[in-house]
């Protein structure tokens, strides 16, 4: 009997490949990669036009019982040149002692990018003991980004930190990919942390912090996040994240889309 193709391993193995390529280019095909924001530690360059607004939300459950509540609301204004405003508001629950504090960030792009070409950016942000009534850190991060592709970034972050309560001054660092696998959905993956100084009642605060996010967007406005965490506070702890983030035109000029072409009409 003539060999049947559909049994030749050959055959099969060909066919494989060619549908695994396919899925590839469709999984890889440029789609822009929006901005991180959200419950994400490390920053991007990348600012919304003038008069974008979003209010990013989240909830973090730590496995030692630990709790953080974020809202985050913020503007890009025009100071001769567009300006992200953000303010914070959260509490949080660490070794069963709750806090309440408010803080506020400014970011300004230095340096555009496009793709397969770095961007620069710079940021500041401190933040306020609302319990205490004081500053409790102040923060300069300058985050760098790759454009890859459309649709993928890596991002490299390098900064200060100074915590007032304990007098203590630590540079920051992290680095991740931002990864817009369609047009419904993100993947984000980073690892961040603080040098330069040993605790003794906090040994973890100088270890690698980390979290893998799971991002669903149903529309251009609208995240959802699902984020799975490890030592994010430098307390040794597995974390679980769920957040919300909305975006809105507040003041600036909506985007216009493109006008369909109309037919040209030939007089006979």
């Amino acid at each position: 009997m003539p060999n049947n193709p559909q049994n030749n391993p050959d055959v099969f193995f060909m066919r494989g490949a060619a549908a695994a390529t396919l899925l590839l280019l469709a999984v890889i095909a440029p789609r822009p990669a929006l901005a991180a924001n959200g419950a994400v530690a490390v920053d991007d360059t990348d600012v919304d036009p003038v008069g974008a607004c979003k209010v990013d939300s989240w909830a973090s459950f730590a496995s030692n019982r630990d709790r953080i509540g974020m809202v985050s609301p913020g503007c890009v204004f025009n100071f001769g040149r567009p300006v992200d405003i953000t303010l914070g508001f959260q509490r949080a629950r660490a070794d069963g002692v709750w806090g309440t504090s408010a803080s506020v960030k400014v970011r300004t792009l230095l340096v555009p990018g496009e793709v397969g070409k770095f961007s620069l950016l710079f940021s500041a942000s401190t933040a306020y003991d609302l319990q205490d009534g004081g500053l409790s850190s102040a923060l300069v991060n300058i985050p760098l980004t790759f454009h890859a592709l459309e649709n993928l970034k890596f991002n490299l972050n390098g900064g200060w930190l100074y915590d007032r309560p304990a007098e203590l001054h630590w540079a920051t660092w992290g680095a991740g990919f931002d990864w817009s696998v369609s047009e419904r959905v993100s993947l984000i993956g980073e690892v961040f942390g603080q040098l330069g100084h040993s605790l003794v009642e906090q040994p973890q605060a100088n270890d690698a912090r980390a979290q893998f996010a799971f991002r669903l967007k149903p529309n251009e406005n609208l995240d959802f996040d699902v984020i799975y965490g490890r030592n994010i506070t430098g307390e040794n702890a597995h974390w679980v994240t769920v957040g919300l983030n909305v975006r809105f035109n507040a003041f600036g000029e909506p985007e216009k889309k493109p006008e369909p072409a109309r037919p040209i009409r030939i007089r006979k």
